[in-house]
């Protein structure tokens, strides 16, 4: 389960960073270039995998409570993607969506420039997951479909890059899986 998480924190949170990693690798020297690279993806990795596993783990000891088997009759993937759609418009994580990508730039050389990408990595790895840990433990609630992974992305994407949520890309989103995730609930054969 770890891994499947892992891919889809590769899928979805790394292409948010691009801006963060492009103005990284320029302001170091060429023949840094590529180890930076490297130590920022494990600094911001290792953040997500430690959420993930902290998240898979409560999953597995909610999962193993008695009273969670009257769950089932409850759309619970939707319940979460309508919890995202709020928490995303949520003042707090505006300021949290304005402050992501914002980096020091790192030492030029030695060991402490390749500590000071490693913090840069965790730094930004701590934003993200404060930013959109709602949407993620959604993600992991439904299931991770590769469709719904998909048009997520592009949302976040979208609100990361170019509105920064003037347009409540992320929240509507959130909201129209919900509906799709009550469809499916109720119409089982919809979704297949």
């Amino acid at each position: 389960m770890t891994w499947q998480w892992m891919i889809m924190v590769f899928a979805m949170m790394l292409p948010m960073t691009s801006g963060t990693i492009r103005n990284l690798v320029n302001s170091v020297p060429i023949y840094r270039q590529q180890l930076s690279l490297a130590l920022f993806i494990v600094g911001y990795s290792s953040v997500w995998l430690v959420f993930g596993v902290a998240l898979l783990l409560a999953t597995h000891m909610i999962q193993a409570l008695s009273w969670t088997a009257k769950l089932q009759v409850l759309p619970i993937a939707a319940l979460g993607y309508f919890a995202a759609g709020i928490l995303s418009d949520a003042a707090f994580r505006m300021r949290l969506l304005n402050a992501c990508g914002s980096i020091l730039s790192p030492r030029l050389r030695g060991f402490k420039a390749d500590l000071d990408v490693l913090t840069i990595g965790l730094k930004e790895g701590i934003k993200c997951v404060k930013t959109c840990a709602h949407v993620m433990i959604a993600m992991h609630i439904a299931g991770h479909g590769i469709v719904q992974m998909g048009i997520l992305t592009a949302a976040l994407f979208y609100e990361a890059t170019l509105y920064r949520n003037k347009k409540h890309v992320l929240r509507n989103t959130c909201y129209a899986l919900a509906v799709y995730q009550l469809i499916v609930f109720y119409f089982p054969h919809f979704g297949h």
